[in-house]
């Protein structure tokens, strides 16, 4: 089995100890060769924050995992299974991605032009790791994104939209 490639977003002295003491790879390059991230610093029963991690994690159905996993993989001496660490109940969506026979955004074309919450380059390739196309413009009239689904354009689909499908693994 190849090694995890692990990134941790939120995450304590404790947890990066964790890490170095295992036989995980920390990411250190691009977020989407990441297949484990690992969120430290979660209040009971609060999902993480929607961070760039978090957000290419969703998007390749990479493991979105609690710190437990790490700072019990390392009192084991050796990386232990990712399922009982999964943060199902306050990100279902997590494991919805990464079973997925598909990607969440597969089958629609976006186009981005101008300002977006996320920054556009960014946006684009979360975006296209969660298997849309997309289409990068410049600044022009109407709206910062807009989406098509066969051919139609999907009103009221703008980015918060798309973040949140990407969240909840599923756009609707």
């Amino acid at each position: 089995m190849p090694r995890p490639v692990v990134c941790v977003t939120g995450g304590d002295t404790r947890t990066t100890m964790a890490l170095a003491a295992l036989e995980a790879q920390l990411a250190t390059g691009p977020l989407h060769a990441v297949t484990h991230l690992v969120c430290g610093g979660l209040e009971p029963s609060q999902p993480p924050r929607r961070t760039l991690k978090l957000l290419y994690a969703l998007a390749r159905g990479a493991w979105v995992l609690d710190a437990a996993w790490l700072l019990d993989s390392a009192a084991a001496k050796r990386l232990l299974p990712p399922d009982d660490f999964e943060l199902r109940e306050v990100l279902p969506g997590a494991e919805r991605s990464r079973r997925a026979p598909q990607r969440t955004l597969a089958g629609l074309h976006i186009s981005l032009r101008g300002q977006t919450s996320v920054p556009r380059d960014e946006l684009a390739r979360v975006l296209r790791e969660a298997g849309a196309e997309v289409l990068s413009e410049e600044a022009s009239e109407g709206a910062a994104v807009a989406v098509r689904a066969g051919g139609r354009l999907l009103d009221g689909v703008g980015e918060p939209e798309l973040l949140d499908a990407l969240t909840a693994a599923r756009f609707d």
